[in-house]
């Protein structure tokens, strides 16, 4: 181990040869390409870690790396990233993942969740999509309309009706047929932030009917009365609902209970703007 001052000796020596270097190469009336390209690397304010062996970096407490511009990962092996909490990966524009050889995405216990927040999700593949729930539903959901197309034929299922549209031959096998009178279905969707926000916003306060239960056990259902979409969840700290945002004035039935009973009932239209 090298004491402080045998330190400040290399160190010493290192700036030595530096600047014998960059004398040189001033100096120098046949000075080579490479070493005028070694003696600009040299006076410039850089850093330099090798090692024929590797270098390795520890702490018990935190590691900040930080550049102005960029920072480049690469290794002629594998790079590996390990966490023993969580991983987070930010960027203000685009981020994007490409392999020769196939991604895998694995969540051993919790959710996999993808968010277009205010655009298009798109999936392509050149040969089969498959879709398998193991022990499961198979859940497709939209406020509007689900359009399946496939060789010439047409199923729409949406706000009008359940339409069927084909120039081939249709065929349905059944051992019994039950046709019964018209029933409308409640269907649940994720209320995602929005960055473009909305001409009409509103949330529902409950204090005064709960203040004396714990807000995260009172659930509430948002059902939106012109296309039976609903939103589930819990009061916030506050005794409120999240907030809901749209483009145009909607009506709302809401109920909300403690434990699984639903006690209250409350119909009211969204106002345009903040509370």
């Amino acid at each position: 181990m090298t004491g402080g001052s045998g330190l400040n000796g290399l160190l010493n020596t290192a700036q030595s040869f530096m600047s014998s270097f960059n004398k040189d190469t001033e100096n120098s009336e046949n000075t080579s390409a490479e070493n005028q390209s070694n003696g600009t690397l040299f006076r410039q304010a850089l850093m330099l870690f090798a090692s024929p062996n590797g270098i390795a970096m520890t702490t018990p407490e935190d590691i900040v790396n930080h550049a102005g511009q960029e920072i480049g990962f690469s290794s002629g092996g594998s790079t590996n990233f390990s966490s023993q909490k969580n991983i987070l990966m930010h960027a203000q524009g685009k981020y994007t993942a490409f392999a020769v050889n196939g991604i895998s995405v694995i969540a051993a216990n919790e959710n996999i969740q993808m968010h277009a927040q205010n655009a298009l999700m798109e999936l392509f593949a050149r040969l089969d999509i498959k879709i398998t729930a193991m022990e499961g539903k198979i859940l497709i959901t939209s406020p509007i309309e689900v359009d399946i197309k496939a060789g010439g034929s047409q199923l729409v299922v949406g706000q009008q009706g359940v339409f069927v549209n084909t120039d081939r031959y249709f065929k349905v096998q059944s051992g019994q047929h039950v046709f019964m009178s018209g029933m409308k279905v409640n269907f649940e969707v994720p209320n995602l932030p929005s960055n473009k926000g909305g001409n009409f916003s509103n949330r529902w306060d409950f204090y005064e009917l709960f203040y004396e239960h714990n807000f995260s056990n009172v659930k509430y259902k948002i059902i939106n009365k012109q296309n039976s979409s609903f939103i589930e969840g819990c009061l916030d700290e506050q005794g409120r609902t999240e907030r809901i945002n749209k483009e145009e004035n909607q009506e709302y039935d809401i109920l909300i209970g403690a434990s699984e009973h639903w006690s209250v009932e409350v119909e009211e239209d969204t106002t345009e703007g903040e509370e």
